[in-house]
């Protein structure tokens, strides 16, 4: 759940999430890359109905850029 994570858990779902845009970019022809869809912008809030209180966004529920954003933003640049 999102209130139970540590920073080093955070800081593992943004290399999670660099490495994921990573191998796309590198296995995903280029002629066939047609984009990358992130599910869900912030976290679900925890009254949720779709994976309530889990950390399934790029920002907190208060817009807050988390590491994955970061993770994110790497994977693109190829960092």
């Amino acid at each position: 759940m999102t209130a139970d994570m540590t920073e080093e858990q955070h800081m593992q779902m943004a290399e999670l999430y660099r490495w994921i845009i990573e191998k796309y970019l590198e296995i995903v022809p280029s002629a066939q890359q047609w984009g990358i869809c992130q599910w869900c912008a912030t976290d679900a809030p925890a009254g949720g109905g779709w994976r309530g209180g889990e950390p399934v966004g790029l920002w907190d529920t208060d817009y807050y850029r988390k590491h994955t954003y970061g993770g994110f933003a790497d994977g693109l640049a190829g960092k």
